[in-house]
């Protein structure tokens, strides 16, 4: 049968070839094989030999695969290479939620199955945490676990723009390899959070919410003398100034995605009240539940944000501010 089909895609390719030379376009040879194969179908297929019908049939699902699906397949394949060169040239380019939504992993829904809220602590040892729920996809709430941070007094949008003052290299830096997160500010660049009037600054104009990282050495110094790690944590590296700030007003925060970091991450609420809402991944969605996490001013969350798609909204009152970062 192989022979069969070899020899019948070699024939249309002859065929396909001699229609072209002719001055005949595909559209043209097309409706010619189709017909041939209506007019056989009328007159000979019921007194055919099976394997000459077999020949036939094999010949139209050549055709079809050959100058119908072809050019598709050779398009898609065009694209992903131009894809895979350009996420080369710009990883950051898997921030953006449609190509970082396609990169996720997918994983076991036994392992989100009977998880429907957040497990609350308040106090652990390290030893227990690492070994009970540094792993899990269990979202965990860490009651008052940064409330004794200087940070809480300190962070401010004074204070960010005054640190980025400080070193204007820490703004480039920041621009050219961390990523800013405008969600529906207006506001696109850190470059123009840091140049905000005075009304918008202090959310009297329009109300916005953002978000950033830094892995600047010095801003992330300047940032570490007033945060800790958190002490159900070991230790951080001191090279590991990779750090997440998410600030702005009562209202809706980041709109529903899924990240596309490292390792799971910790956010540590320093003002303000935000509610999680995290539901599973598409191939879970009706074997895992959807539920929300209030993190009140003090606490911290600890969630594997590959996994759980996740949107936040502040509750009405202070400024929102929370300060992330990473861990292995």
């Amino acid at each position: 049968m192989e022979e069969v089909v070899e020899g019948v895609t070699e024939r249309l390719s002859s065929v396909f070839e001699a229609g072209r030379a002719s001055g005949l376009g595909e559209d043209d040879i097309s409706q010619t094989i189709d017909s041939f194969y209506k007019e056989l179908s009328k007159k000979e297929k019921a007194t055919m030999p099976f394997l000459r019908i077999m020949k036939v049939s094999v010949l139209k699902a050549a055709y079809i695969l050959l100058y119908r699906l072809l050019p598709l397949v050779l398009l898609l394949s065009s694209l992903y290479s131009q894809l895979q060169l350009l996420i080369q040239k710009d990883p950051c380019l898997l921030a953006q939620p449609m190509l970082h939504d396609f990169a996720t992993k997918i994983i076991d829904c036994n392992s989100c199955v009977n998880i429907t809220n957040a497990v609350t602590i308040n106090s652990i040892s390290v030893m227990d945490f690492m070994n009970n729920h540094a792993t899990s996809l269990q979202p965990v709430l860490m009651k008052g676990a940064a409330s004794n941070w200087p940070a809480m007094s300190i962070f401010s949008y004074e204070y960010f723009k005054g640190l980025y003052t400080k070193n204007p290299e820490a703004v480039t830096h920041d621009r050219e390899e961390g990523q800013f997160f405008p969600y529906s500010s207006g506001i696109f660049t850190l470059d123009e959070f840091l140049s905000l009037d005075n009304e918008t600054a202090s959310f009297k104009g329009k109300k916005w919410y953002i978000g950033w990282s830094t892995t600047d050495n010095f801003v992330g110094e300047e940032l570490r003398k007033h945060v800790k790690v958190p002490y159900f944590l070991p230790p951080v590296p001191s090279e590991d100034n990779l750090a997440w700030i998410f600030m702005g007003a009562p209202g809706p925060g980041a709109g529903l995605h899924i990240d596309f970091v490292g390792r799971v991450s910790w956010q540590a609420q320093l003002s303000g009240k935000k509610t999680w809402t995290l539901a599973p991944p598409p191939e879970c969605e009706t074997t895992c539940s959807t539920f929300n996490v209030t993190v009140d001013t003090g606490d911290i969350i600890v969630i594997d944000t590959n996994s759980w798609f996740h949107a936040t909204f502040i509750h009405p009152g202070n400024v929102s501010i929370t300060f992330g970062a990473e861990f292995e």
